[in-house]
């Protein structure tokens, strides 16, 4: 939002209006939050089957597996609360940062 001019013979105020955000927008990121937790509930259910094979390779990548899983569950949570932070509380120089993946 950028401020508003003051009339003549005014003092000049700052006045910025807050934009909408629609509903759609916050579903949208919830979606995409949910679809990594289903890649992170795969990749346990997939190291927990692992670790029950009792063979020496299949233990190794079913160890493996489980702490890959809890990044997953790292990443998406934290990229799920920045961009409702940056949603909410949108920055005061007008710069909106990207919401897509950052590579």
């Amino acid at each position: 939002a950028t401020p508003k001019p003051a009339a003549k013979g005014k003092k000049a105020k700052a006045v910025i209006a807050r934009l909408k955000i629609e509903p759609k927008t916050f579903f949208a990121n919830e979606r995409t939050f949910l679809k990594w937790m289903q890649l992170t509930v795969l990749l346990v259910f997939l190291s927990t089957g692992l670790l029950a094979i009792n063979d020496e390779r299949t233990r190794l990548a079913g160890t493996l597996f489980f702490p890959i899983a809890i990044a997953f569950v790292a990443y998406a949570l934290l990229l799920f609360l920045w961009r409702i932070r940056v949603l909410l509380f949108p920055t005061t120089d007008g710069v909106t940062p990207r919401f897509d993946e950052p590579y």
